[in-house]
């Protein structure tokens, strides 16, 4: 855009042009392993606010069809999920460890974003999957727990757990060592629907574990790669004859 400038002073005129450009804000989109979509934008950049979710592919033009300036579609899992971006210019860059970018796409200021999940199983390359999902344990025997996964990185054969954990203990707790926090596991569930019933079986783990004077642990869980099969779930237990486990974790 260019403003014309007129300026006389007697005779004489003075003609100038000043440029106002329209500056592209970078837009920063964050996945969550369970799908859930965030967004990272500078201050004082109103951020993209969500305006629809519908199987993927039924609405073309949706800034057509929610009669907004520009909108942004992530699709994802099969669903199209809609946000108003206000008008604004955005560049967008994608934070995910468990989705892949399969395609992004600009037309004028609207944008598209598709994702695909990652099945680690097959993959060769080294693959980090970031979690940060926190669960609390609180038996009736004399101590609670605090653990979070914080990540889960693919390797060559192996696939490791790493994870943090608090443990509170009560006065006539002994100690953290009779809880075998060493001894973890990985539940795998039958979820294919090709059996009846659910088939569960453990499988042991590898566990590389410190535990500090305040009772803070940290470590990780390895596991052989080729236990991850299509239609499965899975579940980090630490400490497995306590069972101490956490949700599904986000590998298939």
């Amino acid at each position: 855009m260019f403003i014309l400038i007129l300026s006389s002073s007697g005779c004489d005129a003075i003609v100038g042009e000043v440029s106002l450009d329209t500056y592209v804000l970078p837009l920063t989109i964050s996945i969550a392993t369970n799908g859930d979509v965030t967004f990272r934008v500078n201050s004082g950049v109103s951020i993209p606010t969500p305006i629809g979710v519908v199987s993927a592919g039924v609405i073309i033009d949706p800034s057509s069809h929610y009669d907004l300036p520009n909108t942004l579609t992530v699709r994802l899992n099969g669903e199209d999920h809609f946000y108003d971006l206000h008008g604004q210019d955005f560049e967008v860059n994608v934070e995910s460890g468990y989705y892949e970018v399969v395609k992004i796409s600009k037309s004028g200021r609207d944008l598209f974003v598709e994702l695909s999940s990652q099945n680690i199983g097959e993959s060769s390359d080294e693959i980090e999957i970031p979690v940060y999902e926190n669960w609390r344990f609180e038996p009736t025997s004399g101590y609670s727990l605090d653990l979070t996964i914080e990540k889960i990185i693919v390797k060559d054969e192996i696939f490791e757990v790493y994870f943090d954990a608090i443990v509170y203990l009560s006065s006539d707790f002994p100690d953290t060592e009779s809880l075998a926090l060493d001894r973890s596991c990985l539940e795998r569930r039958n979820t294919s629907g090709f059996s009846v019933g659910d088939f569960t079986e453990h499988k042991s783990s590898k566990v590389s574990l410190a535990i500090d004077t305040n009772n803070q642990a940290k470590g990780y869980a390895l596991f052989q790669r080729s236990i991850l099969k299509d239609g499965y779930s899975y579940t980090f237990c630490l400490a497995c004859e306590s069972y101490l486990c956490t949700g599904d974790l986000p590998i298939q």
